[in-house]
Formats: C-alpha cells, sequence, structure tokens
C-alpha cells in the first residue's frame, strides 16, 4: 500500500487527500440522516408504544366490563322464568346496556338450546359442540371461547361464557356474551395511512382474527400476516416493537399485546406501522443532503482539478522538467516561472538559484577534470606506449577521467571521399561510430565537427545534437546513444592535419571557452606524441637497417679470417651460437644478446695478424709462436675498437681470454675488471676448442669440456657462465652440430 501512494502523482495525493476530506464531511451527513431516522423511528416506536399501551388499557377495561356485566346478569336472572317469557328477548335488552363491545349476549340451557338473544337468527341454535361450554358449565368463573364468526351477527366475536345456579346451587345454563371484536380495529390506527400501517388481532398460531383495513387476497382470516419466526420474535417481546417483514414483503414495526387467553390459546392485539413511511422524510433529507454533499464534492473536485493544474502541477511541471534538464548535464537549465507567491514560487525559486550555483561550481569542477585529462595523457605521452596503444589510451582517460561518454581517434583518408578512419576509441559506443558516415570533405557529411576539424585545422564544438542543424545526418543515433553535444580537435603535425580527436558529452552545451583551450592542448601534445613516436619508428627501422649491414659485413670480416684458417672454419659462429644460448637462458635483454652475437662472431679477428703457418702448424707451438698467437686479442681490439657499435664489440674481444684469477691474457683482468659478454665468450671458447679438432691435436669430446668448466667454475670461469654451459651442453639443449 505504501508503494503504491509512493508512487502516486502529486496531483493525486491532493485529490485523495480532498477525496478523504469530503469522505469525513459525506460521512458526517450519512451520520446525521441516520441518526434522524433513528429518531425519527423511536418517535414512531414510541407513539406506537402509547396507542398499544392504550389499546391493551381499552381491552382491559372491556374485559373488566364484560365480566361485570356477567356477574350482574347472572345474579339477576331468573332463567326458569325468563326463557318462558314471550318478552324474553326484549328483557334481556333491557337488562344490558348499550356496550358497544357487546355484538349479542343470549341464555343458553345445559343442552346447549339458546334462548333470549340480543340478536336472533332465523334458525334456533345449539352450543353444545362449542369447546367452552363444559368448561363453564363446571366453574364459576367466566371462560373465554376461541375467537370466531357469530352465527346470529356474521362478525368477529369472541364468546365469554358463565354458568348461572339457583338458589339450591342447581346449574340453570349459561349466560354467553359475544364481545364484538370490530371495536379493536375502529379505534386502531391505520386510516392515516392506509395499506401501510395495520392493525388487528391474531390467535397463538399468527394467524388473522380480524384487522383493519380490511383483507386483501392472502390476508383473510385464518391467513398468515408474518413470518413464523418473526411472529415468534414478537412473542418474545410482547409489549415492544420490533421491525419484521409482513406477508406483503413489507417490512413494519411490529408491538403484540395479549389481548385475551381464551381455550384456543392466547389472542394477541398487534399494531404495526410501515418502517418507509416513518422514515420517508429522514430518508429524503438524507436523500438531499447526500445529493447536495456529492454535489459539493464534484464541485471541490472540479476546482481543485483545475486550481491544481494551473497553481501546482504546471509548476511542478516546469521544475520537473528542469530538473532532469540539471540531472541529465544540462546547467543552463531553469525552470523559466515568473517569481510566485508561496511554497510552489519559493521551490521554483529556489531551484533556479541552485542550478545557477551547480552552473557555476561545475564550470570549476568540469575545469578540473580537464586538467587530470591534460596531466593523465601527458603521462601516457612520457610512458613509451605505441602509438595505437597511445591513442587507445587517451581515449580511456577522455571518458574516465575527464567524464565524457565517449572519445576517438580518426585518421584522415585520401581516398575519393575523403573519409574518416576509425582509428582508436573507448566509451559509450555500441557500433554508433562504425554506422557513422563521416567525411573531411566540404560536403553534407563533412559539416560535422569532425570533419571541419580536420579541414579547417581548427576546433570545432556541437552544442546540441537536437538543434544544430549542420548535425542533421548524425541526430537520431547520436541521440538514442545519450549524445548531447560534441567536440573536435585536430592532430596537427607541420601544418598539416593528420586526423582528429573527437569527444561526445551527454550534457548538451557541454563545452565552454576554458575547457576547449585545455581539450586542445591535449590535442597538440597528441599530436606531437603520434609525431616523435613516428620519427622514433623510422629511426629504429634505420638503426635496425644499419644494425643488419653492420653484422653482414662483420660475417663477412669472420669468414675472412676462416678462409686463412681451414682448421678452425666455423668455430667463431659456433662460439657465438653458444653464447647466444647462455645468454638467454641467463635472462639478458635481446639488444645485449645481439651484442654478445657480433662479438662472438668476430672474436678470433685478430688471428688476421697471425702468420698463417702458425695458425696451420700441426704440431704444438714454441713459446714464441705462442706468444704471437696471443696477442690476437689485442690485434683484434685495435681493429675494431674505432668502429662504432652499439655494444661494446672491441672489449669482449679483447677481454674473451682473461680469466677470473687473473691468470688470462693480454691484460691479466679478474672478476668483475672482465665484461659479462667477455665472460660467457670465455666458456663458450673453452668448450668449442676442446670438443673439436685442432691442427695440434684431436678433439678431446664433450665430456672433457665440461670437466673442464666444472673444474675451472668459479676460479677461471664465471659460475653462472659454467653452470648454464653445462646444464644446455648435458642436458642436450645445445649441440654445436645443430648449431
Amino acid at each position: 500500500m505504501g508503494s503504491t501512494l509512493a508512487s502516486l502523482s502529486v496531483r493525486w495525493r491532493f485529490l485523495l487527500l480532498l477525496l478523504g476530506t469530503c469522505a469525513v464531511l459525506l460521512s458526517a451527513s450519512v451520520y446525521r440522516a441516520l441518526d434522524r431516522r433513528s429518531a425519527d423511528i423511536a418517535a414512531a416506536m414510541a407513539r406506537q408504544d402509547l396507542l398499544s399501551t392504550a389499546m391493551a388499557d381499552r381491552q382491559r377495561l372491556g374485559f373488566e366490563n364484560t365480566r361485570r356485566l356477567l356477574t350482574l346478569l347472572t345474579q339477576a336472572v331468573d332463567l326458569g322464568s325468563l326463557i318462558n317469557d314471550p318478552q324474553c328477548d326484549r328483557r334481556l335488552a333491557g337488562l344490558v346496556s348499550q356496550d358497544p363491545q357487546v355484538a349479542n349476549i343470549f341464555m343458553a340451557l345445559p343442552n346447549g338450546d339458546t334462548r333470549c338473544h340480543l340478536v336472533r337468527g332465523a334458525q334456533a341454535l345449539n352450543i353444545s359442540s362449542r369447546s367452552f361450554m363444559p368448561r363453564a358449565l363446571a366453574q364459576d368463573l367466566p371462560v373465554v371461547g376461541a375467537a370466531q364468526i357469530g352465527g346470529f351477527t356474521g362478525k368477529h366475536v369472541l364468546p365469554v361464557a358463565q354458568r348461572i345456579v339457583d338458589a339450591q346451587g342447581r346449574v340453570q345454563g349459561l349466560i354467553v356474551v359475544a364481545m364484538d371484536l370490530s371495536w379493536v380495529t375502529h379505534e386502531a390506527p391505520g386510516g392515516a395511512a392506509p395499506g401501510s400501517s395495520i392493525a388487528g388481532l391474531v390467535d397463538a398460531r399468527g394467524q388473522i382474527i380480524t384487522r383493519r383495513p380490511g383483507q386483501g387476497p392472502g390476508q383473510a382470516a385464518g391467513a398468515e400476516l408474518f413470518d413464523p419466526a418473526a411472529f415468534e420474535q414478537a412473542r418474545q417481546r410482547v409489549g415492544v416493537a420490533v421491525s419484521v417483514v409482513f406477508s406483503d414483503g413489507e417490512r413494519r414495526l411490529l408491538t403484540l399485546y395479549r389481548f385475551a387467553d381464551t381455550l384456543a390459546g392466547p389472542v394477541y392485539f398487534f399494531v404495526g406501522q410501515a418502517q418507509a413511511a416513518l422514515t420517508a422524510a429522514a430518508d429524503r433529507q438524507m436523500k438531499a443532503d447526500l445529493g447536495l454533499a456529492a454535489l459539493l464534492v464534484v464541485a471541490a473536485f472540479a476546482l481543485a482539478w483545475w486550481g491544481g493544474e494551473y497553481w501546482l502541477i504546471r509548476p511542478l511541471r516546469r521544475i520537473g522538467l528542469a530538473a532532469r534538464e540539471l540531472g541529465a548535464g544540462n546547467h543552463l537549465a531553469r525552470t523559466g516561472l515568473a517569481p510566485l507567491p508561496g511554497e510552489v514560487g519559493t521551490l521554483a525559486a529556489a531551484f533556479d538559484d541552485m542550478a545557477a550555483a551547480l552552473a557555476s561550481s561545475n564550470d570549476v569542477v568540469r575545469l578540473n577534470r580537464a586538467l587530470q585529462l591534460l596531466s593523465k595523457s601527458n603521462q601516457a605521452l612520457v610512458h613509451g606506449l605505441q602509438e595505437s596503444a597511445l591513442l587507445e589510451e587517451v581515449c580511456r582517460i577522455a571518458v574516465q577521467v575527464g567524464g565524457y561518454r565517449l572519445a576517438w581517434v580518426g585518421f584522415a583518408e585520401h581516398d575519393v571521399q575523403r573519409s574518416v578512419s576509425l582509428i582508436a576509441q573507448f566509451g559509450a559506443n555500441d557500433g554508433y561510430l562504425k554506422a557513422a558516415q563521416i567525411s573531411w570533405g566540404d560536403n553534407p557529411l563533412g559539416q560535422g565537427p569532425t570533419g571541419m576539424a580536420i579541414r579547417l585545422g581548427q576546433a570545432q564544438i556541437n552544442r546540441d545534437f537536437a538543434t544544430e542543424n549542420k548535425m542533421a545526418p548524425w541526430r537520431v543515433a547520436a541521440l538514442a546513444h545519450g549524445f548531447r553535444s560534441s567536440a573536435a580537435f585536430p592532430l596537427t603535425v607541420d601544418g598539416q592535419a593528420l586526423g582528429a580527436l573527437t569527444i561526445y558529452s551527454a550534457s548538451p552545451d557541454a563545452f565552454n571557452e576554458q575547457e576547449v583551450a585545455l581539450l586542445g592542448e591535449l590535442a597538440d601534445d597528441l599530436a606531437f606524441g603520434i609525431h616523435s613516436r613516428r620519427v622514433q619508428q623510422a629511426h629504429a627501422q634505420t638503426l635496425r637497417h644499419l644494425e643488419q649491414v653492420l653484422e653482414a659485413t662483420v660475417q663477412a670480416v669472420a669468414t675472412t679470417v676462416e678462409f686463412r684458417d681451414p682448421y678452425t672454419a666455423g668455430h667463431q659462429r659456433r662460439v657465438a651460437s653458444l653464447a647466444v644460448a647462455m645468454a638467454r637462458r641467463m635472462g639478458l635483454s635481446e639488444h645485449e644478446v645481439q651484442g654478445i652475437h657480433l662479438a662472438g662472431i668476430v672474436h678470433d679477428i685478430g688471428k688476421i695478424q697471425v702468420p698463417e703457418a702458425i695458425l696451420t702448424k700441426p704440431g704444438r707451438l714454441t713459446e714464441e709462436e705462442y706468444q704471437v698467437l696471443r696477442r690476437h686479442p689485442q690485434a683484434g681490439h685495435d681493429i675494431l675498437k674505432d668502429i662504432v657499435f652499439p655494444w661494446p664489440i672491441a672489449d669482449m674481444v679483447l677481454q674473451h681470454h682473461e680469466r677470473l684469477d687473473g691468470s688470462g691474457y693480454p691484460q691479466g683482468l679478474a672478476q668483475d675488471q672482465i665484461i659479462l659478454g667477455a665472460r660467457i665468450l670465455a666458456v663458450a671458447d673453452v668448450v668449442e676448442a676442446m670438443c673439436l679438432d685442432r691442427p695440434y691435436r684431436a678433439g678431446l669430446g664433450l665430456q672433457a669440456a665440461l670437466d673442464e668448466v666444472r673444474r675451472g667454475r668459479g676460479r677461471l670461469y664465471d659460475p653462472q657462465a659454467a653452470d648454464i654451459c653445462v646444464e644446455l651442453m648435458s642436458r642436450g639443449e645445445f649441440s654445436f652440430e645443430v648449431a
């Protein structure tokens, strides 16, 4: 429920509040009407109670009168003399006062034959079959018989009989008074509202004895006037009005009073007042009140709808739209509302002030982010990244540090369409750049910021994709990707635009003057970085070419030396191969490995100054010859020292016969005085020399060579170089045959 209410608009919340207020007012109106209705019913019930009480008093008085009449008659009448008197009927009538409650009075002999009738019928009447006669003959008190239709009068009557006894106490017969029941309905209410309010008598089973108004179909004497359960409810509360539904389907207030106890059971007097008639005035007033209240509610809703729309909803909608634009990054968003009194006007003014403050602070934030972007990009420039990696990194920094939505670099192609090719990008692209057709030519596709920046060599700003006419070719796709503005900066080298750096923002008019200046500086730095890397790349290619030429030249010189010494042909190449394998296993860089390779190829170039006879002598050399041969490292150094290598080639050649303990030649260097490349060449040279044949001896074999290296490890030879050489050779990871 809470989440449902929270999702409602202000209008509907206001209307719900109004509805709640109106509901309270309606409830009050309904309560007042119901209270009036209850009061009317209570008053009617009170009137009915008064009427019923009066009728009950009347019936008690009638019975008292009847009992007194019977007592007087039984005392005054000699049945034997009266029944034989021809003027019996007249004399009896003279004894009875003009009591309207008496319908008939007559005498009855013990055998049931009747005499002396106040109202006589056409035929004689015998009442011996009447249920009250035996009881009346047997007791002194009056006996009330069952209600019936009088045989002579044709009226609803209630027979009351009392026995007559003579002076000796012998029963002479009965005197019977037929009480006229029609007086009940004459005195009862109903005339004021015939058909709605009724009164009458019912027997113990709730069947009609008599009623007013007169009976309709299904309401004759003997018919049930109300539901048995309702009648039983009323019997349980005699003298109290209860609401029941009568057999005609109408609800009435019913009051029962015990009228008389007969041999057939009690007879009840009833009064039924129609509730609809009792509450009609209250119901009409309630309907009028509810109608008026409903009309007021409708009028209030209409007024609230129109007034709320004009004074509340429209201003709030303007504030909401401005807030969404501000949230989307448009710091120029304002409500545009004139100063208004009240809370809404205060809210609008506060929002406009806040937006202005945010716009001011946002300029500072944007400049700060642009400075961070420039700083991070310059760091990337000095880290020596390759051109493609540099461009990707700058685009990433523009999005993640600068807070832009997309950044990309495009290069100008010199094709017929003068297209711009995508080189690097980062951000919310999602296929936008691949689908976009961008040219740097003077054509419709070249009027965007990227094309114009390349063509004119100046920064270009698109303030809003939605409004700039020149952005029509890309508007729909750009807005769908969340782009609102963009800026493009030429990448210029030597006055020629190579391409452009283009940046997209999610906010309209996102690039101010200071920000454009900083981003332009970034583009200039990036262009310089591209140019520098291209120059470095060209220089590196030149160096590689010179190295290749130098290596070929060195190889040619080495080959010339080997032509003079056929016994050691290929020696320098094999030493170089083993030294390269050792250097790589030791973790040296490829640049260092390349230098060791070249030094190995020419490490014996000094032998060019040794007489060929010494080089090819098959026997052991004399001391003088050996001293001549030992001069070849110095001779090689002298040959190479004036050649500019990127490595210490001459020093490696000079030191490749030096030993760690200082016992080597030509300088007797020791330990770290010997450069690493020379220490590696020394091990490789010894192993190759011992493994293969020499003019003065046959090769000693690999095992002898490795044993020599092990014995001289750390004393003559570099320990790491010695270990790696033994490892490579003993494991078969290197062999001179393969080399």
